[in-house]
Protein backbone atom coordinates (compact mmCIF):
# COMPACT_ATOMS: atom_id res chain seq x y z
CA UNK A 1 0.00 0.00 0.00
CA UNK A 2 1.04 3.59 -0.66
CA UNK A 3 -0.37 6.74 0.94
CA UNK A 4 -0.64 9.72 -1.43
CA UNK A 5 -0.75 13.04 0.42
CA UNK A 6 -0.92 16.73 -0.37
CA UNK A 7 -1.54 19.83 1.71
CA UNK A 8 -2.43 23.25 0.37
CA UNK A 9 -1.13 25.82 2.84
CA UNK A 10 -0.66 29.50 3.62
CA UNK A 11 3.09 29.36 3.00
CA UNK A 12 6.24 27.25 2.89
CA UNK A 13 7.46 27.49 6.49
CA UNK A 14 6.27 24.17 7.92
CA UNK A 15 6.65 25.50 11.48
CA UNK A 16 4.22 28.41 11.06
CA UNK A 17 1.99 27.76 8.04
CA UNK A 18 -1.70 27.03 8.27
CA UNK A 19 -3.39 24.22 6.38
CA UNK A 20 -6.08 25.22 3.89
CA UNK A 21 -6.74 21.81 2.38
CA UNK A 22 -5.72 18.18 2.79
CA UNK A 23 -6.10 15.20 0.49
CA UNK A 24 -5.07 11.64 1.27
CA UNK A 25 -5.42 8.71 -1.12
CA UNK A 26 -4.80 5.09 -0.22
CA UNK A 27 -3.26 3.32 -3.24
CA UNK A 28 -2.35 -0.28 -3.84
CA UNK A 29 1.20 -1.01 -4.98
CA UNK A 30 0.24 -0.43 -8.63
CA UNK A 31 -1.17 3.03 -7.80
CA UNK A 32 -4.81 2.05 -8.14
CA UNK A 33 -6.98 4.10 -5.78
CA UNK A 34 -8.47 2.12 -2.91
CA UNK A 35 -9.93 4.95 -0.80
CA UNK A 36 -9.59 8.71 -0.48
CA UNK A 37 -10.28 11.68 1.76
CA UNK A 38 -10.24 15.40 1.08
CA UNK A 39 -11.22 18.36 3.20
CA UNK A 40 -11.00 22.13 3.04
CA UNK A 41 -9.90 23.66 6.35
CA UNK A 42 -11.37 26.89 7.72
CA UNK A 43 -9.42 30.07 7.01
CA UNK A 44 -11.14 33.43 7.59
CA UNK A 45 -11.38 36.07 4.90
CA UNK A 46 -10.05 38.73 7.26
CA UNK A 47 -6.70 36.84 7.32
CA UNK A 48 -6.24 36.90 3.53
CA UNK A 49 -4.25 40.14 3.76
CA UNK A 50 -1.60 38.27 5.79
CA UNK A 51 -0.82 35.96 2.86
CA UNK A 52 2.18 36.32 0.57
CA UNK A 53 0.88 37.85 -2.71
CA UNK A 54 1.91 34.78 -4.74
CA UNK A 55 0.13 32.40 -2.33
CA UNK A 56 -2.90 34.69 -2.21
CA UNK A 57 -3.24 34.78 -6.02
CA UNK A 58 -2.69 31.03 -6.38
CA UNK A 59 -5.37 30.10 -3.85
CA UNK A 60 -7.75 32.83 -5.01
CA UNK A 61 -7.46 31.64 -8.63
CA UNK A 62 -8.06 28.01 -7.66
CA UNK A 63 -11.14 28.95 -5.61
CA UNK A 64 -9.65 27.49 -2.44
CA UNK A 65 -9.67 30.73 -0.43
CA UNK A 66 -13.41 31.19 -0.94
CA UNK A 67 -14.07 27.57 0.02
CA UNK A 68 -11.86 27.90 3.10
CA UNK A 69 -14.13 30.57 4.59
CA UNK A 70 -16.69 27.76 5.00
CA UNK A 71 -14.14 25.02 5.70
CA UNK A 72 -14.03 22.62 8.62
CA UNK A 73 -12.06 23.57 11.73
CA UNK A 74 -8.63 21.97 11.95
CA UNK A 75 -9.24 19.92 15.15
CA UNK A 76 -12.21 18.23 13.46
CA UNK A 77 -10.10 17.47 10.38
CA UNK A 78 -7.28 16.10 12.56
CA UNK A 79 -9.75 13.74 14.25
CA UNK A 80 -11.25 12.63 10.93
CA UNK A 81 -7.80 11.87 9.50
CA UNK A 82 -6.76 9.98 12.65
CA UNK A 83 -9.91 7.84 12.48
CA UNK A 84 -9.39 7.24 8.75
CA UNK A 85 -5.78 6.13 9.24
CA UNK A 86 -6.82 3.84 12.10
CA UNK A 87 -9.49 2.30 9.84
CA UNK A 88 -7.00 1.79 7.03
CA UNK A 89 -4.49 0.34 9.49
CA UNK A 90 -7.02 -2.33 10.52
CA UNK A 91 -7.04 -3.66 6.95
CA UNK A 92 -3.49 -2.82 5.85
CA UNK A 93 -0.24 -2.52 7.76
CA UNK A 94 0.40 1.20 7.31
CA UNK A 95 3.87 0.84 8.84
CA UNK A 96 4.78 -0.61 5.44
CA UNK A 97 3.05 2.19 3.52
CA UNK A 98 5.42 4.88 2.22
CA UNK A 99 4.20 8.43 1.78
CA UNK A 100 3.90 9.51 -1.86
CA UNK A 101 3.60 12.93 -3.46
CA UNK A 102 5.44 15.78 -5.09
CA UNK A 103 8.13 17.24 -2.78
CA UNK A 104 6.56 14.94 -0.22
CA UNK A 105 9.07 15.79 2.51
CA UNK A 106 7.15 19.08 2.85
CA UNK A 107 3.84 17.27 3.35
CA UNK A 108 5.44 14.80 5.75
CA UNK A 109 6.70 17.70 7.90
CA UNK A 110 3.16 19.11 8.11
CA UNK A 111 1.71 15.68 8.84
CA UNK A 112 4.29 15.18 11.60
CA UNK A 113 3.56 18.58 13.16
CA UNK A 114 -0.23 18.74 12.89
CA UNK A 115 -1.35 15.12 12.43
CA UNK A 116 1.23 13.33 14.59
CA UNK A 117 -0.94 10.34 15.52
CA UNK A 118 -1.61 9.65 11.84
CA UNK A 119 2.01 10.28 10.86
CA UNK A 120 3.29 7.76 13.40
CA UNK A 121 1.27 4.95 11.80
CA UNK A 122 3.20 5.24 8.52
CA UNK A 123 6.51 4.01 7.21
CA UNK A 124 9.39 6.50 7.37
CA UNK A 125 9.94 6.03 3.63
CA UNK A 126 8.91 8.48 0.90
CA UNK A 127 8.15 8.09 -2.79
CA UNK A 128 8.79 11.51 -4.27
CA UNK A 129 7.66 12.14 -7.86
CA UNK A 130 9.72 15.34 -7.96
CA UNK A 131 12.92 13.40 -7.22
CA UNK A 132 12.40 11.33 -10.36
CA UNK A 133 11.69 14.47 -12.35
CA UNK A 134 14.88 16.11 -11.08
CA UNK A 135 16.88 13.04 -12.11
CA UNK A 136 15.14 12.89 -15.48
CA UNK A 137 15.98 16.57 -16.13
CA UNK A 138 19.64 15.62 -15.82
CA UNK A 139 19.70 12.16 -17.39
CA UNK A 140 16.68 11.65 -19.68
CA UNK A 141 14.94 15.01 -20.27
CA UNK A 142 12.97 13.71 -23.25
CA UNK A 143 10.89 11.39 -21.05
CA UNK A 144 9.63 13.96 -18.50
CA UNK A 145 5.81 13.75 -18.41
CA UNK A 146 3.91 16.90 -19.28
CA UNK A 147 1.40 18.23 -16.80
CA UNK A 148 1.15 20.65 -13.93
CA UNK A 149 0.06 20.91 -10.34
CA UNK A 150 -3.37 22.50 -9.93
CA UNK A 151 -2.79 23.64 -6.34
CA UNK A 152 -5.85 21.71 -5.26
CA UNK A 153 -4.88 18.88 -2.95
CA UNK A 154 -6.75 15.88 -4.40
CA UNK A 155 -5.84 16.78 -7.98
CA UNK A 156 -2.18 17.23 -7.03
CA UNK A 157 -2.01 13.81 -5.34
CA UNK A 158 -3.50 12.22 -8.47
CA UNK A 159 -1.06 14.18 -10.66
CA UNK A 160 1.89 12.83 -8.63
CA UNK A 161 0.58 9.29 -9.09
CA UNK A 162 0.08 9.90 -12.83
CA UNK A 163 3.66 11.15 -13.17
CA UNK A 164 4.99 8.05 -11.38
CA UNK A 165 2.94 5.80 -13.66
CA UNK A 166 4.31 7.64 -16.71
CA UNK A 167 7.87 7.07 -15.49
CA UNK A 168 7.00 3.42 -14.88
CA UNK A 169 5.82 3.01 -18.49
CA UNK A 170 8.73 4.88 -20.04
CA UNK A 171 11.91 5.45 -18.09
CA UNK A 172 11.74 2.67 -15.53
CA UNK A 173 11.08 0.07 -18.24
CA UNK A 174 13.86 1.10 -20.61
CA UNK A 175 16.30 -1.83 -20.90
CA UNK A 176 19.77 -1.06 -19.59
CA UNK A 177 21.26 -1.74 -23.00
CA UNK A 178 19.17 1.08 -24.49
CA UNK A 179 20.09 3.42 -21.62
CA UNK A 180 23.79 2.66 -22.04
CA UNK A 181 23.54 3.25 -25.77
CA UNK A 182 21.88 6.66 -25.18
CA UNK A 183 24.49 7.70 -22.63
CA UNK A 184 27.31 6.49 -24.85
CA UNK A 185 25.88 8.48 -27.77
CA UNK A 186 25.81 11.59 -25.59
CA UNK A 187 29.43 11.05 -24.54
CA UNK A 188 30.58 10.46 -28.12
CA UNK A 189 28.57 13.50 -29.25
CA UNK A 190 30.32 15.67 -26.66
CA UNK A 191 33.71 14.35 -27.72
CA UNK A 192 33.18 15.13 -31.40
CA UNK A 193 32.00 18.68 -30.60
CA UNK A 194 35.22 19.47 -28.77
CA UNK A 195 37.48 18.26 -31.57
Amino acid sequence: MIIGLDFETTGLDTDTLEVLEIAVILYDDDLNEVDSYEKVVYYPEDAWSDLNPVVYKMHLDSGLLHEATDGEFLPEVQLEVALLFQKWNESYDLRRAPLMGNSVHFDRAILRRLFRESHDLLSHRNIDASSLTELAKRWEPEIIPTGHMSHRAIEDVRESARVLLEYRKTWLKIPWSVRLQRWWSKIIGRGSKSS
